[in-house]
């Protein structure tokens, strides 16, 4: 597996993991996609601290992240955002989608 994929995944599963434990709030009025702000924090934080103690300087990892949720909310709403965790957790694989959005900003980020 190329290490692109390896640390998307990683921060599929790390970020939807810590957000399931973030409240679950109705997204934002004005914005039908917008996740609850707990949530895009816990993602954010957790990516971050995570993929920094994988070697990736934090700067980076925080851009990836930050790349990865916001991509996340322009795809999915927060029902299936939350759809997904409880999928993950249940040991599921992410959608292919998901892996592809991730792997976008991995790669932006990376290759800088």
């Amino acid at each position: 597996m190329r290490a692109s994929q390896s640390l998307s995944r990683f921060v599929i599963a790390l970020g939807l993991m810590t957000a399931s434990f973030a409240p679950m709030h109705k997204a934002n009025a004005e914005n039908a996609t917008a996740y609850p702000a707990e949530t895009v924090a816990a993602f954010t934080s957790t990516c971050t601290e995570q993929g920094s103690s994988k070697g990736i300087p934090a700067e980076v990892m925080q851009q990836i992240c930050a790349c990865s949720i916001d991509a996340l909310q322009e795809q999915y709403t927060f029902e299936q955002f939350a759809k997904i965790d409880a999928d993950l957790g249940a040991g599921k694989p992410a959608p292919a989608e998901m892996d592809m959005i991730v792997q976008g900003c991995v790669k932006e980020f990376i290759s800088k």
